[in-house]
């Protein structure tokens, strides 16, 4: 998600989604974390059109008990507006729009004396933060936060979104990376860029790798916050493609509502060393002045990787 220019890039599927596929238990046996690290620990509930493919972690806003959506693709944490009344939460404008996952325009404001704490890891945020309005959906399903790993990296050395363990952990960024060395293979390596949006008082962080789609050469955002790759067709390789997806009748939850997508059916996509062939949505999108990316590397492929993030770097390994 993104506010001031700060995007909450939650992409959910309108229909039922599976859970993305676990990895084989002997193949987990190389990335075993730390003992130690401060850890929030992910699960996958079942929500109110079946099961939800999302990373969350339970926790409390100010007392109130919510799930929350770890998503790499938020520039900020980011408080639901259905919350932000439940808990009687003071607000004041930001004096700027944010957008969403495709770009369009989304009321943003800042939420004072915020309490945010996740089980298994304490104070995420005590303070302001950012809060929006979001589709009904997230409330049904009691998702009320949506946590940016960008703005817990800036707040230490390191952190890990490890999916393959089921876990968010601190470690210091060149542990960290030295261990991912052994598992897998890369994901985006030195071309990994980190994007900063330095408006207001907060810094905003989000990570972009280059990847191909069909041939065609795109950069995109990671972005646990969707279960399924995607692509706008405001970028070239959007356009170059859109006419080669399905209309299948689907849609995207994004902060501002649904949005209908094609679907490049059985897509070969390759990013780094990592190569498959996905449904890649392709969807009605506008460009991101902060930080210039095409789509979004979702959770069919990052539900078999561990991502280390630093204010500066970003290493992705995955299970070939």
């Amino acid at each position: 998600m993104r506010a001031f220019a700060a995007v909450v890039a939650v992409a959910l599927a309108a229909a039922a989604c599976a859970r993305p596929e676990r990895p084989p238990r002997a193949e987990l046996a190389a990335a075993t974390p730390p003992p130690g690290a401060r850890k929030m620990r992910l699960t996958y509930p079942t929500g109110p059109t079946g099961a939800w493919s999302l990373p969350l972690v339970r926790g409390k806003v100010n007392g109130e008990e919510v799930w929350m959506l770890v998503d790499t693709g938020a520039n900020y944490h980011v408080v639901a507006g259905w919350l932000v009344k439940k808990a009687g939460l003071k607000t004041r404008s930001v004096g700027a729009a944010g957008t969403d996952h495709a770009g369009r325009a989304i009321q943003t404001y800042r939420v004072d004396n915020a309490r945010i704490d996740a089980e298994g890891w304490g104070p995420v945020a005590h303070g302001s933060v950012l809060g929006t309005d979001v589709p009904s959906v997230f409330e049904r399903a009691r998702i009320g936060v949506f946590l940016s790993p960008g703005q817990l990296a800036g707040d230490g050395d390191g952190i890990v979104v490890d999916l393959l363990h089921d876990e968010v952990r601190e470690e210091r960024f060149a542990d960290a990376a030295r261990a991912l060395a052994k598992v897998g293979v890369d994901l985006g390596g030195d071309a990994a860029r980190v994007c900063e949006d330095h408006a207001g008082s907060m810094t905003g962080r989000s990570y972009v790798v280059p990847a191909r789609i069909e041939g065609q050469a795109v950069r995109l955002l990671l972005d646990t916050g969707a279960p399924r790759s995607d692509l706008s067709s405001a970028s070239a390789a959007g356009r170059a493609l859109l006419p080669h997806a399905e209309p299948q009748g689907e849609e995207i939850y994004t902060a501002s509502g649904r949005v209908p997508v094609h679907t490049l059916v059985a897509a070969d996509v390759a990013v780094g060393k990592v190569r498959t062939r996905l449904d890649v949505d392709v969807f009605q999108g506008k460009p991101d002045a902060v930080c210039p990316r095409d789509g979004a590397l979702g959770l069919d492929v990052l539900r078999r990787c561990t991502m280390a993030l630093s204010k500066s770097k970003a290493v992705v390994r995955c299970l070939p």
